[in-house]
């Protein structure tokens, strides 16, 4: 329900939240922890990934990139 109420067409911070808050968050004890894997996803979970094929996960001249569809 939380997601269909979204008003954007991909609600990242509520995937953000759903990730590391429900997800590793219920693992993760430590709240720096809990921040540090917010800020890690923000690298996945954001319009760019959809946006630009050719973004990058990693420094230049490294591999990781988004998949085709």
């Amino acid at each position: 329900m939380f997601l269909d109420e979204s008003t954007t067409s991909i609600p990242f911070d509520a995937i953000n939240y759903l990730a590391a808050e429900c997800n590793y968050g219920g693992r993760v004890t430590d709240d720096k922890d809990r921040k540090l894997i917010k800020t890690l996803l923000l690298d996945y979970y954001n319009q760019e990934t959809v946006d630009n094929p050719n973004y990058r996960f990693a420094p230049a001249g490294a591999e990781y990139t988004v998949p085709s569809c």
